[in-house]
This record gives structure tokens, sequence and C-alpha cells, in this order.
């Protein structure tokens, strides 16, 4: 029988660093023959096996050398071999481990999984952590936490997950393998910022919004309705404003994942307005506030109105005017019905073909002349009758809704 010579690394002296262990590079010795011992008493099984017994037993050795030469197992110890070329003990530790689950006494991977093992226990390597933002916690396995950039030292060998956390911003974490006497550096690890977000509503919808941090500082602003994505969390104040109303603010806290709201109604109310006779001009104001505005003619529908008290004014022609103050309530169209005293005036002349003026302003539809009929709410009137070559008559009178009033106008010719 033809022998192999194993070299096994040398005894260990007694200033070795590390003080009751075996060395990295001993063990990568003791590693490599172990290779080389499995793989001649592999060899030599095989051909005792292969060579001996008929019959029976040459069957029994047939299938004993096909165990010998599985092809998962081969497969294995070939990539646990490639491993361990790389410097990857750990993957190498689990695929020999994979092979004694198949064959229980492969030799191989019995006589190079302690070997593995105690390299494993002595061997050491070195981790390198940026973050953005720097200064954010880093933690690696069971060591303490250090602030970013950071480097741990002596780190054993094997697979963990960093932890980096920072105030403000989201959790993370990172996978890494460390290897025997490297620095493994994991560059730059990006936390993202923490954020929530805001919706922000109104009744009616369209009205102008603006939202301000806790600093000050301006965060956004629009139109209603709106869903704001990824704002910092913190304290916010939200303003809605509408023309017409008074603001309306709400202070909000934005948490990290969490949806705020913000919604508001503007309350509102309305008039429907007519009169007798229509046509009559609708000038409205909010009570204490500002100068009338013409809203416009009976029949008329005011829509929108602010909750509150409004003075109303009624005008039609040069009659007088109407004045009420009207409580507008939420949700409310209020109806309001207006209508003159009046009786009917009677204008004759003579001779007759006059016209008549109330206020400068001609009475009678069109080119309407004496004798004419014209009604008018009560009151005093100044009139004046005009005809074509005689002097003007005026006439003073009072309007009593009571009777028919008659106005006679005598020119003198």
């Amino acid at each position: 029988m033809e022998h192999t010579k194993i070299i096994l690394p040398p005894p260990k002296r007694p200033g070795d660093a590390r003080k009751g262990k075996f060395s990295n590079s001993a063990i990568s010795g003791w590693v490599v023959a172990a290779l080389l011992l499995g793989l001649l008493i592999g060899v030599l099984i095989g051909e005792r096996r292969a060579s001996s017994g008929s019959g029976d037993e040459k069957q029994q050795q047939v299938s004993q050398v096909a165990e010998v030469i599985n092809p998962d197992v081969m497969k294995r110890l070939a990539e646990a071999r490639v491993a361990m070329a790389a410097g990857q003990w750990v993957e190498a530790r689990k695929l020999y481990l994979g092979v004694l689950a198949i064959q229980s006494d492969q030799p191989e991977a019995k006589i190079t999984l302690p070997l593995i093992d105690r390299y494993i226990d002595n061997a050491q390597g070195r981790v390198l952590v940026k973050t953005k933002p720097p200064g954010a916690s880093v933690k690696l396995g069971k060591q303490g936490a250090k602030k970013s950039p950071a480097v741990f030292e002596e780190v054993p060998i094997g697979s963990y997950v960093i932890e980096v956390s920072k105030e403000g911003y989201e959790k993370m974490e990172h996978k890494i393998v460390v290897r025997d006497d490297r620095t493994e550096d994991v560059g730059v690890l990006e936390l993202a910022p923490q954020a929530g977000s805001l919706s922000v509503s109104s009744e009616p919808k369209g009205v102008s919004f603006e939202i301000v941090a806790a600093d000050g500082e301006k965060s956004s602003s629009g139109k209603t309705p709106v869903t704001l994505e990824k704002l910092p969390p913190g304290d916010y104040s939200v303003t809605l404003k509408m023309e017409g109303w008074p603001n309306f603010s709400e202070k909000v806290k934005i948490a990290h994942n969490r949806k705020a709201s913000v919604s508001h109604v503007f309350s509102q109310g309305g008039l429907q307005v007519i009169s007798d006779p229509s046509g009559a001009e609708v000038w409205l104001k909010a009570q204490g506030k500002g100068k009338s505005k013409l809203a416009g003619s009976t029949p008329l529908n005011v829509p929108g109105l602010v909750v509150g008290q409004y003075e109303l004014v009624i005008r039609y022609q040069d009659w007088p005017e109407i004045r009420r103050v009207v409580e507008i309530e939420e949700g409310e169209n209020r109806p309001l019905e207006f209508a003159w005293k009046r009786g009917l005036m009677n204008f004759t002349s003579d001779p007759p073909g006059a016209e008549v003026f109330l206020n400068d302003k001609r009475i009678g539809r069109g080119g309407e002349k004496t004798p004419l009929q014209w009604e008018l709410p009560e009151g005093d009137y100044h009139f004046v009758a005009r005809r074509k070559g005689l002097a003007d008559v005026v006439v003073d009178t009072e309007m009593d809704v009571a009777n028919n009033k008659r106005v006679v106008f005598d020119f003198e010719y």
C-alpha cells in the first residue's frame, strides 16, 4: 500500500498572541491536512471495498461505495473546499454540516468540522459603518452602540445584523458577514426621514389654507381638499381662510406613519327676497361692518352668507326705502317678502295732454300723458305737470292708501 505523508502544523510556542488557543494560521494548516486526509481515506476505502468480496458481499460493497460517492455529498464537499479557500469559514461549516446530515460517517466532514469550529472561535474582523446623516446610533450584534462613523474592532467572524437609528429618521437594518482579518466597509447607510400625512378639508371646498410648523417655517399652502404626504413629525398650525368669514385655525401633531386631519365647516345660510312690486333693489351688509352692497333685484336668491345679523335695504324707484335687520342661521335659506302700502293716484289736467314728473322723473309708461293713473305708496309727494306753451303747474299732496287720490293740474291759458 502506498502511504501519503500529512504535514501537521508546528506545535504552539509559549509566546503566541492568543494564549491557550491555536493561532488561525495553525488551524488553517490543520484544516488543509484534514482535507488531504479525508481524500486519502475516501480513496482507500473505495479501493478496498471494490477489490474484496464476492457474491452478496461484493454487492454490499458496491452499495457502500455508491454511498461513499453520493453526488450530493460530493457536491457539498467541493463547495465547502471552495468556501474555505475564499475565507468563507461560516459557509464552509454550514456545507459540512449538510454533508453529515446525509452521510453521518463522512470522513472529511468529521475531521474538518472541529478544526473549522476552532478557527471560527479564534477569528476576528473589523467593521466600518458610516451613515447619512452622520451621528446615528449604530449597533452591531451584542457589542455596544456607537455613533457613526463607527468602527467595531475584534468582531468574531459570522453573520450580523447592523441596527441604525436616529431621532427623526426611520430605523433600518443591514445584514453583513464578518470575515477573518479583514475590514468590512459597509459604506454609507442612508436613513429615510420619518414622516406622516395630513388631510385638510372644508365645506365649502376650495378654501385657502396655510400650514406653519412650530418653528414658524411655512410648510405648505393651497386650496382644500388636499392630503399632504411626507410631513416631518412635529407640531403644526393649520389656518383656513375664506373671504367674508373669520379665519379658522387649529393645531395638529404629525406622528410618524400616522395620518392626521383638519376639517372645518364655514357656517352658511341664505336669503330669498321677493317684493311687491318686483324689480326692487336689494342692498345688503353684515351688521356693523362696512358699506351696503347691491346684491341684485327681486325676486332674488342670496346663498353662501356668513351666519349672523345683516342690515337689509329694499329700494324701488323713488319710493321710500324699506329697512330691516335679519338673522342668518346655519343651513337656512330664509325667505323674506316685502311690500309697500300703496294706492292708485289719478292725474288729470286742463287742458289734457300734460306730462307729469315726480322728483324730476317722468311718470307713466312710455309717452303716456294726462289723463293717467299711477300706483304709489303712502307718503308726501311733489308733482310737476308740464305742457308745451304753458307754464308748469306744481301740486304737493299726500297719498292715502285707504282711498284713491285724484290730482288735477289747472294750466293758465
